[in-house]
């Protein structure tokens, strides 16, 4: 993950108009994909605007810092 800064310039200047994540947490679905520290750290890196599906079983966990990337979105 310590790239995703230079892959969203990358998928900015190739000219996306939207970031969109699926966050998965291995329990509400079998897979694993982005945690709280991975999504907090992208936030502030874009001016593209961010959007996110949460299958999740515990949403509060993302409860901090949904409300900050919203603001940045």
């Amino acid at each position: 993950f310590s790239g995703l800064g230079e892959e969203l310039d990358a998928t900015e200047r190739a000219g996306a108009d939207i970031i969109h994540l699926d966050i998965m947490d291995g329990h509400f679905v079998p897979n694993i994909s982005f945690g709280p520290p991975v999504v907090k750290s992208i936030i502030g890196k874009t001016s593209l605007p961010m959007d996110a599906h949460l299958m999740i079983t515990d949403p509060f966990e993302y409860g901090k810092i949904l409300p900050i990337w919203a603001s940045k979105s």
